[in-house]
This record gives structure tokens, sequence and C-alpha cells, in this order.
């Protein structure tokens, strides 16, 4: 069975499949031992949650996917496959890297258009590039890299701004910074 043809959840919390049916939910305490069958299990209670309380095309389609996924992991199907998350093609970038390149390239623009406005892409490229090279060597990167958000103390300065860019990979290059500038000018 491939992703596209698995079947889907009938009302209730069951799949039906042309064999058989399996309840979505089963908990044995003796099987908490085991992480893959208690993800599984999780997975399932959402997935009835969502069937149960969602009432959109969002609900619709999770629901639908987790379905896929099931019918589809004995043969080697991932999530992330399963829910268009995994590149189709070599070099392909995974989705969170596209996030995270997305989220650092918006960061930029922001930083330039607060700090920088005025100069031209080149000029604010340098400045930017120059600012993220000095934070992301210096001691307080060293400090800070390991905190999900920013010091309260960078809370609206450029430095939280950095932060958030560093937070999404090492500092980009000039020319990096000046591509991203001029692709919205």
């Amino acid at each position: 069975m491939t992703p596209s043809t698995a079947p889907i959840p009938a009302p209730g919390g069951q799949v039906k499949t042309d064999s058989s049916v399996f309840p979505l939910s089963q908990s044995p305490a003796d099987d908490r031992d085991n992480p893959s069958l208690v993800a599984i299990r999780y997975l399932r209670r959402v997935v009835e949650l969502v069937a149960e309380h969602g009432d959109d095309e969002i609900a619709a389609w999770f629901v639908a996917k987790a379905a896929e996924y099931e019918a589809s992991a004995h043969v080697g199907f991932s999530f992330d496959e399963t829910l268009g998350l995994k590149p189709t093609a070599a070099g392909c970038r995974s989705w969170f890297t596209v996030e995270a390149l997305d989220r650092r390239d918006r960061l930029l623009r922001l930083i330039a258009s607060l700090y920088y406005a005025g100069r031209s892409c080149a000029q604010q490229a340098d400045l930017i590039a120059t600012a993220l090279a000095r934070y992301e060597a210096g001691a307080d990167w060293r400090k800070d890299r390991s905190f999900a958000a920013p010091p309260a103390a960078y809370r609206g300065t450029e430095r939280e701004l950095l932060f958030g860019i560093l937070r999404c990979g090492s500092a980009p290059a000039a020319r990096t910074i000046r591509r991203v500038l001029e692709a919205v000018h």
C-alpha cells in the first residue's frame, strides 16, 4: 500500500483496512518501556483528538496523513515523507533548513531597515556582517548560544536580532547578506 492509498480513520477512531479493523487507542501499561509503542499510541491519540475536535481542512489533512503513515510505515515510509517534509530530490534542503534560512533572511532585512536605513545594500551587508562576526566571535555569543531566547537585556536592541540570526546558523558572509537584501529591492 502506498501513502496515497492509505486507509482513512473511520468515525469512532478506527482505521479500516481491507482485511481488519485496528483500534487507534490502546495503552497497555507493559508497553510503557518501549518508547516507539508509546509514541505511536500518543500519535494515534492526537489523531483521535484532531478528528473529534478539528473541523477544518487542516484537521482533515492531518488525520489523512497520519493514516497514510500508519499504513505505509512498515514498508519504510517515514512520517516526514508522508507529510511531505522530506526533500524529494538530491540537493534539496530539509524543511527545517529552509525555515531557518527564511527566518534568518527576514531578520537580516529587519536589522538593515531598523539600524542601517539610508545606506546602500552593500554598506548594510558589510555592517551587518561585521556586527555578526564580532558577536559570534565574542564571549557574549559563547555564553548566549545555549539559550533558546535572547537574554532580557537584548530586547529591543540590535543584539536581539543578531542573536536570532545566529540561532539560525553561523553568521552569513557579507556577500550572502547582500544577496538577501537585494532580493527585496
